[in-house]
């Protein structure tokens, strides 16, 4: 069976390329873009034009793709950090701080009832990570917007 990969911002520069890769390997795409790049047109690929912020157009393009048997395996959204940095810099007039925090594996009961105990002897603990947004949300951190925080323990 072939993997079908959902590629969001699959028009743009980074995007194609990953559509191209993915293609070669014999993956199935999805490439999904506000505006998608019509220049590549191969077996296996299919462009939806979808705005991402719009909770009812991805609600429809899940529908679409169950629809027509395409469950993608595969969801790459580079753009988590740049929308970070993006909503960071329009919000700011507002006095809205906008920030990221990106926690390697976390300590949950579902993940020690599926992962080796060695696997997880890094992992964070939730209250460690909600202890870094309490900290980004608070007034102590008021000069801190548009910032990626990893929260990796000590992995």
């Amino acid at each position: 069976m072939t993997d079908i990969a959902l590629v969001c911002g699959g028009g743009g520069a980074l995007g194609s390329a990953l559509v191209e890769a993915l293609l070669a390997r014999g993956d199935h795409v999805v490439s999904v873009d506000r505006r998608p790049d019509g220049s590549l047109a191969a077996a296996g690929l299919r462009r939806e034009a979808l705005d991402l912020t719009s909770a009812e157009e991805i609600e429809h393009l899940w529908s679409r793709l169950g629809a027509a048997g395409e469950t993608p395996r595969w969801v790459v959204n580079a753009a988590v950090v740049r929308l970070t940095e993006v909503l960071a810099v329009e919000l700011a007039p507002r006095g809205v701080r906008v920030n990221a925090i990106l926690p390697s594996l976390i300590d949950t009961p579902a993940n020690r009832a599926s992962m080796a105990p060695e696997a997880l002897r890094h992992a964070v603990a939730p209250r460690d990570i909600a202890s870094v947004a309490s900290f980004l949300l608070g007034d102590a951190a008021a000069a801190v917007t548009g910032a990626i925080v990893p929260v990796y323990g000590f992995a």
